[in-house]
């Protein structure tokens, strides 16, 4: 059980290879031949370079490794720096840099808002965020 033999004799068997974590299985394995494995490419990412290996999580997935010009990396995902995305008033690239999530209205810093930038400036810059 788990493992093969390719000799026509059958007298000695392997153990069948384990696909690493930056692995996934191409060929299943049998009584007669190994598991084959490859390295896994994420294929998927919008907007940059798929990440490959252990930090593509599914082969074929939308992990990025880094990003085209215009978007940041967030969660191995790429956000349109110049973009609200989640409707808080904060830009995805500031929500970034600031360590929030552009993808969570919740989690902002309030003086790196742009609405009623004036207010929040008069109410909470002063004493720093």
């Amino acid at each position: 059980l788990n493992s093969f033999s390719d000799e026509p004799s059958y007298d000695s068997c392997t153990a069948w290879k384990t696909c690493t974590i930056a692995e996934y299985q191409t060929e299943a394995p049998s009584p007669t031949q190994d598991r084959k494995c490859a390295t896994k490419v994420c294929s998927a990412c919008a907007n940059g370079v798929g990440a490959t290996g252990a930090d593509c999580e599914s082969n074929g997935g939308e992990d990025c490794a880094s990003c085209n010009s215009g978007f940041s990396l967030f969660e191995k995902r790429c956000y349109a720096d110049g973009v609200d995305g989640d409707g808080d008033g904060v830009l995805n690239a500031k929500e970034i840099s600031d360590d929030t999530d552009p993808t969570d209205a919740s989690s902002f810093k309030p003086c790196s808002t742009t609405i009623a930038a004036d207010y929040i400036n008069a109410q909470c810059c002063q004493t720093k965020c």
